[in-house]
């Protein structure tokens, strides 16, 4: 008998040994990423990742294609739901995740009291009591605000512009009937920490709160994202801290940043900084789920304009009114057409003079965008090459970020691709299709591009394998143009060396353990050698337990990857205040025109049960020398909005010498849409600034990968330093190639130097303080 059972573990110990084998040849990628995350992460983390992936496949497998819309969504599988079969929990879920929260709210109860609670349940239904909280408190219908209606007081804003909350969808449709209509000029405030505009229906916020009170009393007292969940909702209607039950009370330095001293120092240490979100106002509040944009002057009049997209609904073009407001122009400029939009990334790919773009979609192809003048635009992706044909019904084109740089010096943009590009076993609907790698596209000029990415040595890189974030710099100054890629998986992220423009290869010079989302190169202490950032990426369970409760600070972590002596060091605490949170989009400008980067990191996933605030940082100074450091101000100006970030970019539309920032907000599903914001720059800061567009003639024509220096100084006599490189930021959100540098209390100008990379030549300028100079690579003294 001994032997028959040892004979029958060994034979099962070889079947699970040949099995895993073939699942490692055949799903080599998703293998190889579940090896580091039993190597690298801890038991807890882990079985909360991979039940993540099981929530996500479950909903994403149900998206079907709706003739009726012209789009993928739930509603398919909802029809599915009506048969006697199905129970009102299996359609509260659906229409949770399609916004229905009046619906799912009677089907959660009707389903418990016909059979009884359990802990999934009851998290669903407390979810559901605060988003049904939200729409009725944070987002009540206000009327357009009529053209006549005077400004707001004190704002710098006239009163013109829509103020309509949704470009792709119309909240009302959102189960809002029970609303009183009274109108939020500024939601912000009601869903940001510290809250300071309360919900005036209480009742849904006390039914969370009671629900989540059951499930830590009666199922697991430990849960640390259900105890967040409960003092969240207290926040929301004015009982935080003392209304919480002292047992589930938090009082964690988080809650001190927010609602204690922490905002107090920072408030009495930066006076002179003042961000209001008026997007309301100027038109661009778009209502949607998880969406992208890109800020350029696409019509050439010298204001930047707004292109944005949302995943459950179509692409819109708002021009901007000479800083007073923006109009929306989307009909009959070609992007209406371009539906479920997920990143977008604006570059004259043509060198016409004319911002084109590239718009990436998570359910279908991707869109190249030609800029056809007067506000028109045409889709060139199969004419280009891009793409040779319509992917077929079982080929998936989920792409993420697209960033462009001319990899090979010849004058002309290439363009990255990163792209879901990994075989997942086990699944039906979209995530079954054969999913298409990552790709490099070389510009073979007369906007043609061909696929370089064998070619370039990235095929062992790229295939079987997920990246959603990339970017181009030179880290080496050697005059061609790297790239780094940002994966969510762990021990994927990797620096590519441009080996002469011919081809990449990695390199180990940074460390990947922890995953990525989107990146960028800066030079954050302008010493002339980009760094990399990296913000970090987590769920919510481990985002909650190691930002609220301090729990493995050393997680997940947003990090600035320094560069010294040709390594990248991770500046530990770049980022101060120990928020650890998993960070969709980000970016980083320069708010007060000190010089010093600042960044704004748009948190969150997929789970609309991740309720973080997205975080604002301040750079700090150190005479007139920026250190590469920062200081957490989030809870200042209502930035710290716990609704799901994505794509962030800091640009001046008012062209008022101050950067603003737009956001886009809202989560994975419909059920998770929120309204963009535009938080106005009134800071009172006297520090000086310059803005550069560069005229490529050799270059590509808008100067992309040139690198600039600017010399100032003070009357002190004390010189001012600043680096900057132009290029499109982090991708999630695609900024202007119009560099705007903060140079503190300069009174003069000493020189503007421009390394042009394709001569490989720097020319030297001169250029007025305080004003937008245009640099030719045909003029300057070299």
């Amino acid at each position: 008998m001994k032997k028959l059972i040892l004979r029958t573990l060994l034979l099962l110990l070889l079947l699970a040994t040949l099995g895993f084998g073939y699942f490692a040849i055949a799903f080599n990628g998703l293998a190889r990423d579940f090896v580091a995350d039993v190597r690298y992460t801890s038991w807890p983390e882990m079985k909360a990742k991979y039940t993540f992936y099981a929530y996500y496949a479950r909903y994403y497998e149900q998206l079907r294609f709706n003739p009726k819309n012209n789009m993928f969504d739930l509603s398919e599988a909802r029809a599915a739901l009506n048969s006697p079969a199905s129970t009102d929990f299996q359609r509260g879920l659906i229409d949770y995740h399609q916004g229905l929260f009046q619906e799912a709210l009677r089907e959660f109860t009707a389903d418990i009291q016909k059979n009884g609670e359990d802990e999934d349940k009851l998290f669903w239904l407390a979810m559901t009591y605060i988003r049904v909280g939200e729409l009725e408190n944070c987002l009540a219908p206000s009327a357009p605000r009529p053209a006549e209606q005077p400004p707001l007081a004190g704002s710098g804003l006239t009163g013109a512009g829509s103020a309509t909350a949704a470009a792709g969808h119309d909240m009302m449709a959102h189960d809002m009937s029970d609303m009183d209509g009274t109108p939020h000029a500024n939601s912000s405030m009601s869903c940001s920490l510290p809250l300071q505009d309360y919900h005036k229906k209480k009742q849904w916020a006390e039914k969370a709160a009671e629900t989540f009170q059951k499930l830590l009393e009666n199922y697991d007292e430990s849960n640390l994202l259900h105890r967040w969940l409960l003092n969240f909702c207290y926040m929301t209607i004015n009982r935080f801290p003392d209304g919480v039950p002292a047992k589930y009370r938090i009082n964690t330095p988080f809650i001190e940043s927010f609602y204690g001293k922490g905002r107090e120092a920072a408030l009495a240490a930066h006076p002179e900084l003042l961000l209001e979100d008026h997007a309301r106002e100027l038109g661009v509040n778009t209502f949607d789920a998880g969406k992208g944009f890109a800020i350029e002057d696409f019509n050439g009049d010298g204001w930047l304009d707004i292109v944005t997209d949302g995943t459950f609904s179509g692409t819109r073009y708002y021009e901007n009114d000479h800083g007073l407001r923006f109009i929306d122009k989307s009909k009959g400029s070609g992007l209406e057409s371009v539906t479920q939009g997920y990143m977008i990334s604006a570059a004259d790919y043509d060198n016409d003079g004319r911002m084109d773009l590239l718009i990436s979609r998570p359910f279908q192809r991707f869109h190249l965008m030609h800029n056809d003048g007067n506000g028109k635009f045409s889709d060139a992706t199969f004419t280009s090459g891009l793409l040779p044909k319509e992917p077929t019904a079982d080929e998936a084109v989920y792409t993420c970020v697209t960033t462009w740089a001319d990899v090979n010096n010849d004058g002309k943009l290439d363009v990255f691709v990163a792209q879901f590009g990994q075989k997942v076993p086990m699944v039906g609907g979209l995530l079954a299709r054969k999913p298409m790698r990552s790709s490099l596209f070389i510009n073979q000029g007369g906007g043609k591009f061909r696929d370089g990415t064998d070619e370039f040595g990235l095929a062992s890189v790229v295939d079987d394998s997920v990246f959603i974030g990339a970017a181009f710099g030179d880290y080496d100054s050697d005059g061609f143009t790297d790239l780094f890629l940002s994966s969510p998986a762990l021990k994927r992220c990797i620096l590519m060396h441009n080996i002469g423009g011919k081809k990449f290869e990695a390199t180990d010079l940074i460390d990947n353990r922890e995953a990525g989302f989107t990146t960028a190169f800066v030079d954050v202490d302008h010493d002339g050698h980009p760094d990399i950032f990296r913000p970090g990426q987590s769920l919510a369970l481990a985002g909650t337990t190691n930002a609220v409760f301090g729990k493995r600070p050393e997680r997940f972590n947003s990090t600035i990857f320094h560069q010294v002596n040709g390594k990248f060091e991770a500046l530990k605490g770049a980022f101060g205040g120990g928020m650890s949170i998993g960070t969709m989009g980000a970016s980083y400008g320069d708010l007060n025109n000190d010089g010093c980067y600042d960044a704004y990191l748009g948190t969150g996933s997929p789970e609309s049960w991740m309720v973080l605030p997205n975080l604002l940082f301040l750079g700090k100074s150190s005479g007139t020398s920026c250190t590469g450091m920062m200081e957490n101000i989030s809870m200042l100006f209502g930035a710290a909005t716990v609704q799901k970030g994505h794509a962030i970019v800091f640009f001046d539309f008012n062209n008022d010498g101050l950067q603003d920032i737009y956001s886009s907000l809202g989560g994975m599903w419909p059920g998770d849409e929120w309204p963009n914001q535009m938080h106005v720059n009134k800071s009172t800061t006297k520090n000086a600034w310059l803005k550069l567009r560069l005229h490529g003639t050799q270059t590509n024509r808008f100067g992309i990968g040139a690198t600039i220096k600017v010399t100032a100084a003070n009357a002190a006599g004390q010189e001012i330093i600043r680096t900057y490189t132009m290029d499109q930021k982090t991708g999630f959100g695609s900024a202007p190639y119009l560099a705007h540098i903060g140079l503190m209390d300069a009174t003069t100008i000493r020189s503007v130097d421009v390394r042009w990379p394709v001569s490989g030549k720097t020319k030297h300028y001169t250029a007025p303080l305080n004003a937008l100079t245009e640099l030719s690579e045909d003029l300057g003294v070299q």
